[in-house]
């Protein structure tokens, strides 16, 4: 039975806090894994649950917690084919070029959004959508990768320019006397809302069919820059779960502090700014091993520490097949290693700390900001002065204990 409480406000307005039992309550911080370490299973599996982290069973990849759906197999994508014959200037070398594109041709399904079928397109994505999640009450979490091109045409920069050049050569063979301004202008309005158009209505189309999932992109937000995730408003007014990706960039620990920091703060404005009602920011991680590297525990801490100190509904933990690739006696072994010295108590502790701070200053309704970027240690593993608090949806003030009658 739910404990109502009757708080009367200073303008004589008074307001219903339905507060469930503790022992119901979310967690604050939840820890999703979503690698394919079913290969462990051979040799007793992972002690993911030990450390309070949700897995699918049997540690599968596509499973009733989370599913990753990688676009060669979901959907009939538009794609292209390009080809170089020139070192591109964006790999470091020199002699280089910007334009290093030999001959781009159609892939799939007219190779951008502009010249694509989206009808035919969904009716694949309904189809593999029953194919990959059988059950109609489905309520895990559905994530689309999706990397063969961004949203926003002015995003398709460097290796996914050849994007831009077949969009602007489409223009140009319909108007050929138009100036670069005209052709450029009309490139991007007519990939933007193509390009639109295939991300929403997938999304549109796996709701229909599996209702309760919680849908979201890989990347997005924050793939771009502030004026592209602007502009995919209306997306971000679709998605469920704002997943920008964090994995380990840089050496230096304080410059990769900086960039995830800046990175979910992004999705946390466009969550608040654009976000559908009860959307969460979950950030994609690695999970503990990058390219058969252990992660440090200052790597470790960028992730994990970083997401849960600026008050983000939690993570995921992504792995790659090659990650894997040793079995029983190799990957699965470091990661197994790696969970019991240090990410486990980290991660443990990082979720009761969680949890008792939202309990103790956010009224149950809200989770804890705490992380300033100097002690990144020591976030959520030791009380520190919390600066504000994120709250629920449908709950206010500054310590979230200002909620709406339902």
């Amino acid at each position: 039975m739910a404990i109502v409480k009757f708080v009367t406000l200073a303008v004589g307005v008074v307001v219903v806090l339905l507060a469930a039992p503790c022992a119901l309550a979310a967690p604050a911080f939840r820890v999703v894994w979503n690698a394919p370490s079913q290969i462990c299973e051979k040799c007793g599996g992972l002690p993911l649950e030990n450390y309070g982290i949700e897995a699918n069973a049997k540690e599968s990849f596509v499973g009733s917690t989370i599913a990753c759906l990688y676009s060669k197999s979901f959907g009939l994508w538009p794609k292209l084919n390009a080809t170089l014959n020139a070192t591109p200037c964006w790999t470091g070398q020199k002699p280089c070029s910007w334009t290093p594109w030999g001959s781009i041709d159609v892939l799939e399904n007219g190779g951008v959004p502009q010249a694509a079928n989206l009808s035919l397109h969904l009716e694949m994505v309904a189809a593999d959508t029953v194919r990959e999640l059988p059950d109609p009450e489905y309520s895990g979490i559905v994530i689309l990768d999706f990397e063969v091109w961004r949203p926003v045409l002015q995003a398709n920069y460097d290796a996914l320019s050849f994007n831009i050049a077949f969009s602007h050569m489409l223009v140009k063979k319909k108007h050929p006397d138009w100036n670069a301004s005209q052709v450029s202008q009309a490139a991007a309005s007519n990939f933007n809302a193509a390009a639109l158009a295939f991300f929403v209505e997938t999304i549109r189309t796996i709701r229909a069919l599996r209702p309760k999932a919680k849908i979201g992109y890989y990347e997005w937000p924050s793939d771009g820059s502030i004026d592209v995730d602007d502009d995919l408003k209306d997306l971000y007014k679709e998605v469920d779960v704002m997943a920008p990706s964090v994995y380990p960039r840089f050496t230096d620990v304080a410059q990769q502090a900086n960039w995830t920091a800046g990175k979910i703060i992004e999705a946390q404005r466009v969550q608040e700014k654009y976000g559908r009602k009860g959307s969460v920011v979950m950030p994609y991680t690695r999970a503990l091993v990058q390219q058969q590297h252990v992660l440090n525990r200052g790597e470790l801490a960028t992730q994990v520490q970083i997401a849960a100190g600026l008050g983000t509904e939690g993570i995921i933990l992504w792995g790659s097949s090659a990650d894997y690739t040793n079995g029983c006696n190799g990957s699965c072994q470091f990661v197994a290693n790696e969970l019991k010295n240090i990410a486990g108590p980290v991660i443990s502790d990082c979720k009761t700390n969680r949890d008792e701070c939202r309990a103790n200053h956010c009224a149950g309704h809200g989770r804890c900001v705490d992380y300033t970027g100097k002690q990144l240690e020591t976030v959520c593993l030791h009380q520190l002065p919390v600066l504000s608090c994120r709250c629920d949806p449908g709950w206010s003030g500054t310590k979230c204990n200002i909620g709406k009658a339902l």
